[in-house]
Parts: C-alpha cells; sequence; structure tokens
C-alpha cells in the first residue's frame, strides 16, 4: 500500500499534462462504536460450559486452549472476508484521461481493483496507469471468559484481538497516446501492510509516505464477538 502511496504522490506532480490525466483519493475512517462483548445467562455455569465448548469446535474457530478452572477458552480464527467483522472506513477514488472516467468507492476492509494515472518523466511519449489490486485478510485469537455469577446464572466475556492485513499488487501500463493500445506493462512490486487493535479499542497506523500521512483507522464491528455469545444466547 506504500507504494501504491507513492505512486499516488507520482499522480499529483505531473498532473499538469493533458495526457497524463488526473487520479484523485480520500480516505474517510470509522466513527467510533462500542460493541456489547458481555453478556448474562440464566443456566448453570457447567451447562453453559459444556454449550460453547460444543458450538466452537463446530465452527470455523481453531480451539486452542481450554482451562475450566481459570474460565478461560481461547480460540483463533482467519478469513478472507474482513468486512464482514471489523470497518476500516471508506476510500474514494477517481480515475480521468480524456473521455475516459472512473469513480472507485469501496469499504478499506474488502478487496478492491483500481486504476491510477502515471506521471512522464524524461518526455516519456507514453501515457501511464498503474493499475492496482488489494487483498485483505483478516486473522486474530479470542480469549473467552466464562464464569459462574450464581448457581444459576453465568457470564460470558469476549475479547478479541485482531490483525488485518492488506496485500497490494498491481501493474504498470505504458500505453499508446495515438493508438490507445498497452505497448508494454510492468510489474509494481507487492507490499502488504498490517494493523493490529482489540474488541472496543480502535487503532490507527500510516500506511503513507513521508509527507503524504494516510492513517488508516479500523475497529470491530462487534460481529464477531455477537458470533460467540449467540452460541449460548439460543
Amino acid at each position: 500500500m506504500k507504494k501504491v502511496i507513492y505512486l499516488l504522490a507520482l499522480v499529483l506532480v505531473f498532473s499538469g499534462c493533458a495526457k497524463v490525466g488526473t487520479s484523485t483519493f480520500k480516505y474517510t475512517k470509522p466513527d467510533f462504536k462500542r460493541v456489547t462483548n458481555s453478556t448474562i445467562i440464566d443456566k448453570p455455569f457447567s451447562k453453559v460450559w459444556d454449550k460453547l465448548v460444543e458450538k466452537l469446535s463446530e465452527s470455523f474457530f481453531v480451539i486452542n486452549n481450554i482451562d475450566k478452572d481459570s474460565r478461560i477458552i481461547n480460540v483463533s480464527f482467519s478469513t478472507s472476508q474482513p468486512e464482514e467483522y471489523i470497518d476500516c472506513g471508506n476510500t474514494s477514488r477517481t480515475f480521468e484521461r480524456g473521455k475516459q472516467f472512473h469513480s472507485y468507492n469501496y469499504n478499506v476492509a474488502e478487496p478492491s481493483s483500481f486504476k491510477m494515472t502515471g506521471g512522464t518523466p524524461n518526455n516519456t511519449a507514453f501515457e501511464i496507469t498503474h493499475v492496482i489490486n488489494r487483498k485483505p485478510s483478516l486473522e486474530g485469537r479470542v480469549n473467552i471468559y466464562v464464569a459462574p455469577q450464581d448457581k444459576n446464572s453465568t457470564k460470558v466475556l469476549v475479547n478479541t484481538r485482531y490483525i488485518f492485513n492488506v496485500d497490494a499488487r498491481g501493474q504498470t501500463l505504458f500505453i499508446s497516446p495515438i493508438s490507445k493500445q498497452t505497448t508494454s506493462r510492468q510489474p509494481i512490486p507487492p507490499l502488504s501492510n498490517s494493523l493490529s487493535f482489540t474488541t472496543n479499542q480502535k487503532n490507527s497506523k500510516d500506511w503513507g509516505e513521508v509527507g503524504n500521512h494516510v492513517y488508516v483507522t479500523c475497529q470491530s464491528t462487534g460481529e464477531l464477538e455477537n458470533q460467540i455469545l449467540n452460541f449460548i444466547k439460543k
């Protein structure tokens, strides 16, 4: 993603040439919202514990550790659809050159592809376009605390540590301004960025370059925590 941001800086430098075209970029961080990650179940501890272990073993979670005496269950997970569980804000982009115009709007946590205009250093007689593909993923660990409140009720608390990853890959296209055909392609070196955070504690990280900072903010939507709590609510 840093390489992508650097390429965006090149766009701004060379945007004065008509054949170069223009690209725009805007990032909007998410509004922070607290999520519900605990509940009291009107059932005895042993029944809640057994039900939770059963449901977790049937789900996409991987059970790492179970310690009934300590009241802790630790599980891990991974998914290629982070947008179902986290909110990292939204990005809006545009690409314009001549009669071409493309608008891109996407959640930072979901996969996306877009074009960016490039410069013409050393009077290169080509229109340069950068084609970028983003592939996000999400992994993490969850601590589930289960403890008796009294003989007939049990507290369940879910706390998750998320690790959000984005791999960006792409190509630079050299396009003839006359025929509008691509004459050659060069791969853009792949780049990865990551950001970690926990339930009800958002985090931000600069995924930009020096002089062109882009602070990406991520937080839980509460979907994963709610999914676990629902295992023993039903």
